[in-house]
This record gives C-alpha cells, sequence and structure tokens, in this order.
C-alpha cells in the first residue's frame, strides 16, 4: 500500500490537509475490504465522500498563508465545477449530510476472455439479485470454429460492481479512487505555491517513489483493483485461476550472490543511458540474446519503462493460451499501476507462415512451424518494434539465427496496455480476420 512520506508531514504547514487526504485513502481502503458486505461498504464509501470534500474546506481553513489565496483557487474551483465527477462528489456530500444515504446498486458483470481485444469480448451486466448463472453468455457463442477456440482458450470472469445511481458510468470505488486523485492534485499544487516541498508517494514496503501525476494523483494501490473483487474460472476444465505476476526485487544480498554465480556484465544493458526506446530495445534484445546462449531458453518477461527509465520487470509462466489472455490484461493495468508509458514483452513463440493456419488457429497449429525468440516494444506513443530470432536445434543444442526486426502491423498481444492507456486501438488491427489472434 502506498503512503505519503511521513518527515514531509511533520515540517509542513498544510500537514492538516495533507493528513485529511490520507484519512479519505484508508476510508476507501476500508471501503474495498467490505465490498461484498453491502452496508458495511456503504458507510465507508459514503465517509470516502464526506473526507475527500472536507480537504477542500481544510485548504480554504489555511488561507491566511497564502499571499493571493483567490487568484491561486479560483480556477480550481471552476476546474472542478466543469469535471462531472467533481460535481457529482459535490452532490453526493451534500444528500449524504442533509438527504440521506446515497442509492447505490450491485451488480454482477460475468464475461468470456478469449482474445487480447476487448470488442471481441462478450459479457453481459445485471443487478446481483437477478444475477444465477453465466450460461447465457456460453449460449450465445456461434457454433462454429470460434466455439471450439472459445471453450479451449476461454476464461469466465465474474466480477461484482457497485454503482451510484447518479453515476451509471462508473463503478463507485473506481469513481472515489479518481475523485481522490483530482483532489490530491489540487493539494499538490497548493504545496507548489506555497514553495513547499511535495509530498511523496512511496511504497510501505519496499520504499519505492511513485510518479504521483502519471498515476493520475491516486495511490498506487487504487489502480487497477477490480481483480481484487473478481472470479477467473477455466473453460477447458472448469478450474479456479489465479494469476499473479511476481515483480522481480533484488535485495542487496540478492545482488551478492547473483554476482558469484554468474557474469553480471551479461546484464549490463540494464545499467546504461539511452536517448531512445529505439537504442534501448536494440540493447535489450542483444541481452536476451545472450541470457538465451547461455541458458538455452529465456522465460516469459515483461519490462516496464518510463520514458527510458527501467521502474519495474516481471517475470511469470504461461500454461496455455487462455492464460496469456488473462495474465497479458493484470500486467496491463500493472503498467498503469507503476506509471510505465512503454514495455518489452520477452517470450519464446511458435511462428508460421499465415497460410498455414484456418480462422482461430495459432502457428502451434501449423505442420511447419518454427520456434523463435521475441521481444516486443509497446509504447504509449510511438511505433511498435517486433525483435526476433529463429531457434534452431541441433542434437537438441538450441542455437539463434540472426535477429529480424520490423515496425507495427497488427499486434494483438499490444491491445490491453493500449486499452490501459487510452490509445486507440488501430482500426486495422479489429478489421483483420482472425488467424493470428
Amino acid at each position: 500500500m502506498g503512503k505519503t512520506d511521513d518527515q514531509h508531514e511533520k515540517n509542513c504547514p498544510l500537514a492538516g490537509v495533507d493528513r485529511r487526504l490520507e484519512d479519505a485513502h484508508q476510508l476507501w481502503h476500508r471501503a474495498e475490504a467490505e465490498y461484498f458486505d453491502p452496508e458495511n461498504f456503504r458507510m465507508f464509501a459514503q465517509n470516502t465522500i464526506q473526507t475527500l470534500r472536507t480537504v477542500t474546506w481544510r485548504l480554504q481553513n489555511h488561507k491566511a498563508i497564502f499571499a493571493d489565496f483567490d487568484a491561486w483557487y479560483g480556477p480550481w474551483q471552476e476546474r472542478m465545477r466543469a469535471d462531472q465527477l467533481m460535481r457529482w462528489l459535490h452532490d453526493a456530500r451534500t444528500k449524504i449530510e442533509h438527504q440521506g444515504d446515497l442509492e447505490i446498486h450491485s451488480f454482477v458483470r460475468a464475461e468470456i476472455l478469449a482474445s487480447y481485444l476487448s470488442s471481441e469480448v462478450p459479457r453481459m451486466e445485471v443487478r446481483a439479485e437477478l444475477f444465477a448463472t453465466p450460461m447465457e453468455l456460453l449460449k450465445g457463442i456461434p457454433k462454429d470454429a470460434l466455439e471450439k477456440h472459445v471453450l479451449k482458450n476461454g476464461t469466465l470472469r465474474i466480477q461484482r460492481r457497485w454503482v451510484e445511481n447518479n453515476l451509471p458510468d462508473h463503478e463507485l470505488l473506481d469513481a472515489l479512487a479518481i475523485a481522490y486523485g483530482k483532489t490530491k492534485e489540487i493539494v499538490h499544487d497548493a504545496h507548489r505555491h506555497l514553495g513547499l516541498p511535495e509530498p511523496m508517494t512511496v511504497d510501505g514496503r519496499t520504499g519505492e517513489k511513485f510518479d504521483a501525476p502519471a498515476l493520475g494523483w491516486r495511490m498506487p494501490c487504487m489502480i487497477a483493483h477490480e481483480a481484487r473483487r473478481e472470479l477467473l474460472i477455466s473453460l477447458t476444465n472448469g478450474s479456479r485461476l489465479s494469476l499473479v505476476p511476481q515483480a522481480l526485487n533484488l535485495t542487496e544480498q540478492d545482488r551478492k550472490e547473483l554476482a558469484q554465480k554468474t557474469d553480471l556484465n551479461l546484464y549490463s544493458a540494464m545499467k546504461e543511458k539511452y536517448d531512445s526506446l529505439d537504442t534501448l530495445s536494440e540493447a535489450y534484445f542483444g541481452m536476451i540474446r545472450q541470457v538465451f546462449n547461455r541458458d538455452g531458453y529465456h522465460v516469459p518477461m515483461m519490462f516496464f519503462f518510463r520514458g527510458t527509465e527501467l521502474v519495474k520487470f516481471f517475470g511469470y509462466e504461461i500454461e496455455d493460451r487462455a492464460q496469456k489472455y488473462v495474465i497479458n490484461r493484470s500486467l496491463a493495468q500493472e503498467a498503469l499501476r507503476y506509471g510505465a508509458d512503454a514495455v518489452l514483452m520477452v517470450n519464446e513463440v511458435w511462428t508460421s507462415l499465415m497460410n498455414e493456419v484456418g480462422p482461430y488457429e495459432f502457428a502451434v497449429d501449423a505442420p511447419n512451424r518454427q520456434e523463435a525468440l521475441t521481444m516486443v516494444l509497446v509504447r504509449k506513443e510511438g511505433d511498435i518494434i517486433h525483435y526476433q530470432a529463429i531457434i534452431r536445434r541441433e542434437n537438441d543444442k538450441p542455437a539463434l539465427g540472426e535477429t529480424n526486426v520490423a515496425r507495427n502491423g497488427a499486434t494483438y498481444i499490444a491491445a490491453p496496455f493500449y486499452e490501459a492507456w487510452g490509445r486507440p486501438i488501430p482500426a486495422e488491427w479489429i478489421a483483420k480476420k482472425p488467424p493470428s489472434r
């Protein structure tokens, strides 16, 4: 869970404002913890709303320490009045104080994940008390090659969602997280305007500092929280899935032990400074090749970058295509959580000619398939870059062919990241007929 810097609070004249903002953060987590208890969820959600509204009141109570408070705060007031969600927050607090409880309803959303594209995800959403079974979703699947693909590679995801009557397009907890971020931005600007050090967002466990603007000013724990209230069920065998990519964090002791076991120069690309992601990705694929040549394989990994700065990297295991669809969505939300605007995806894959596979078939099904080591650079802005080297096995010893580099093209594995970043999915990706999805 994120927290604000403790030392800052001791010395800051706006410490009372900062504490009230932290109170709202903690109440938000209490509401999250009570998500499946309607009465407790309602109580803590409403307390979060009321507390968020008192943050700006407290700020106004400190106007004496500003030389020009009205000139500074006036534009912020106009922005809040023009913002639909902040107007809702104001009206919701008024209703709670003077009229009674909010009118909130619980919905159940069920959807089948059998594609990287959200536009291809069949879903249904009904009031919780009306939800009986997701079988209606399964009945709606066409009886053709798509049905076989879905039943073989699909995952049923079931989520509960609370919605307030006057904000029907937002899940309530997510709306409060966004409102928290918008309020926090005002508080940070107050610190800047007064020439005060701004509070830092710090991971309470690791000490890692987060880029608050890149997170929409929310705490990282308030992003991608829907995964904590969902159920994943394999359509292949009915088993419950729990897929959690593991961030690779090395302690100083880990580094010392690693240095004794391996040549750290192999990973020197991760320590260099780069002037562009194009140069960075070229160097990283060179490193990936070296690791493969040493070990004879490479595990699936993702590297997250903010600009050209490495902010996190993950290793994960994938047993089948169904898990790919799920874990890529999960990692896209992690990229959002860490404020990453570029991702390197490393995998060993099967490749084939397009005419060797039919609709909803894949390279693994092709008679003349080949193995390849691949890396894909996906970014919030700019081209996708593909790196690939064919894996050849001679006497069971793997060797890599030359590196081939290509740009753009339909890259469905990137779709969850585009959607997380708000980048439109290219029309040609959607128009292109399966088989490579």
